[in-house]
């Protein structure tokens, strides 16, 4: 199991590399260049899957109370001093923006 809480810390920190890359100089550049705008949004979401993926991995490596959602992974996690509040609640942030963007983008 650590294995696996091991391999998804990389994994993530990999995402995060490959988004700081591929991310642009400025807002502006962001927003007009479709194409860099998507990786960016693409590597968000795959971040904010992998940051659950992780959560949920330590709930189960620490046995601790089941979430009910992912946005409760990140609670537990914070209840338990495992991450900090600022930290949850940018994840939870993050997972909320994923969520806006796939209801989006269906429509």
């Amino acid at each position: 199991m650590k294995e696996r809480i091991n391999d998804k810390i990389e994994e993530i920190e990999n995402y995060l590399s490959r988004l700081i890359d591929m991310a642009p100089e400025t807002f502006e550049a962001y927003k007009t260049n479709g194409e860099k705008k998507w990786s960016c949004e693409r590597g968000l979401e795959m971040i904010s899957e992998a940051s659950i993926d992780l959560a949920f991995l330590i709930i189960k490596y620490k046995k601790l109370e089941n979430a009910i959602d992912d946005i409760g992974a990140f609670e537990i996690l914070k209840e338990n001093n495992i991450i900090l509040p600022e930290l949850c609640e940018k994840l939870q942030d993050l997972k909320k923006m994923s969520t806006y963007s796939f209801i989006w983008t269906d429509r």
